[in-house]
């Protein structure tokens, strides 16, 4: 929550299980690096598409459909 990433215990285990995010166990606790969470969580919400790759996906789409 501090850093602008608020998510329940749940949804990290979820993550954790199908491997998605970045964690080591040890015996039977799951170990977090600040760093590597810190860098998954920014990857996370960075957008997927520039905005001029989707004004051309858009334009081009427009043309096909005449």
């Amino acid at each position: 929550k501090e850093y602008g990433y608020p998510t329940s215990k749940a949804k990290i285990y979820k993550l954790t299980s199908t491997g998605k995010i970045p964690c080591k166990t040890y015996g039977n606790k799951l170990v977090f690096s600040r760093k590597e969470i810190l860098l998954w969580a920014e990857n996370q919400t960075r957008p997927r598409h520039d905005s001029s790759e989707i004004s051309l996906t858009l334009a081009r789409s427009a043309r096909r459909k005449r």
